[in-house]
This record gives structure tokens, sequence and C-alpha cells, in this order.
């Protein structure tokens, strides 16, 4: 808008203009819709750089809201119902930058989206269905379904392998030992210091078997 009248950017800005105020659907009408859906008040006076920031920020936050809200929608996405426990911000995993073994990144990733062999994804597999509720641990005697939390916390086939995890998890999570399970299974795979993390991949590695 700020061109001089003879300039060819400008004018077809203007054709686009006449043509979405008689009534036709164009570029000029889609970005309208955007910047005004932003709710940008008063935003044909602001910097357009400035503008252009505000929209980029109200579309990744619209964005974020709804990837969150779909991984909370355990009816739409059942193989979510652990990986919505920890994840609630849309953001670069701190462990898919910290040059891990291959083996301990791969484990670590396939733990958290549930690309394994426990009984909670596998059940979902086998015909007929399993229901959730009869997926047991067949490892150990709790007569709990093996889901990530059980097997990560709890199955007591683990216990050995688990006692640097917990110990690494006590020193850099405030009140790790006051907490509940699922607050401990939350904050432990939440966790951005890179020791602890390095002890998850070291657990999955010694406990979980790869996916067939």
């Amino acid at each position: 808008m700020k061109l001089p009248e003879y300039d060819i950017l400008k004018k077809c800005l203007k054709i686009q203009m006449d043509l979405n105020a008689n009534g036709k659907t164009n570029w000029y009408q889609n970005v309208t819709n955007i910047i005004e859906n932003s709710k940008i008040e008063n935003w044909r006076s602001i910097d357009p750089v400035e503008l252009a920031k505000k929209v980029k920020t109200h579309l990744y936050n619209e964005e974020a809201r709804l990837i969150i809200s779909e991984f909370n929608n355990t009816d739409l996405q059942p193989k979510l119902r652990t990986y919505k426990l920890f994840k609630s911000d849309c953001c670069l995993e701190p462990y898919l930058t910290m040059n891990l073994p291959q083996k301990l990144y791969k484990n670590i990733a396939r733990f958290r989206t549930s690309s394994h062999n426990l009984r909670v994804e596998t059940g979902r597999h086998e015909s007929p269905k399993i229901p959730l509720e009869m997926r047991l641990c067949m490892k150990c005697d709790s007569n709990e379904i093996e889901n990530e939390l059980h097997f990560l916390l709890l199955c007591s086939s683990h216990q050995a392998q688990r006692v640097q995890l917990v110990s690494k998890a006590c020193k850099v999570i405030p009140n790790f030992n006051n907490m509940n399970n699922e607050e401990k299974f939350k904050s432990i795979l939440s966790s951005s210091d890179s020791e602890l993390i390095n002890e998850i991949g070291i657990f999955l590695n010694e406990t979980i078997q790869p996916k067939s």
C-alpha cells in the first residue's frame, strides 16, 4: 500500500482489492480473513513487519492448542493415552538434540510414543482385540496393566535396572519421593536434565524388547 501508484505490485494489490470488493474470493480476502481471525485490533495501522510477527505468533499458538487438544482426546487418539500425561507443549524435546547413542535415542522415542511391545500396545493388535483392562503384565504378579508407567516405575522384574534411574530422579526432581506414581512418571519423561534422560535410555536399553 505504501508503494508508488505506478508500481506493478501496488497495481496488482489494487486489482485484488477491487475483485474482493465485488465479491470475488481471492488472495486479498484470504489474507485479510487470516489477520482478522487473529483478533489484532487496528491492524491496518500497524507496521507491516510487526503485524506479520503478531499473525505468525497467533497462528502458531492456535495450531499448538489444537495439537494438544487432540493429544488429550483419548477417544480420537487412544494410542496417545500415555503421551498426553507428559507432553504438554509443542516443542522440540531435549533428548532429540543430545547426541545420544542411536539405540538409546530410538528406545526413548519408541517408549514415549507407545511404539513398543508392552501389552498395552500389543493387545490392540491381537485377534480378537484384548480389552485394555485385560492387557496385564506377564513379567510380575501385580495383576496390573503392562503400560508405560507400570514398566518404568513398578514392574518388579525390572527393579535392579531401575535403581540408577530412580536415584538420579531423586537428585534432579524436587520432592520426587513424595509424588504419586503418575506424577513421578510425568516428571521423569518431561525432564530436560541430560543425565536423567540418559538414565531413561539406559534403563530402556536393558529392559524393553525391540518392536518386531
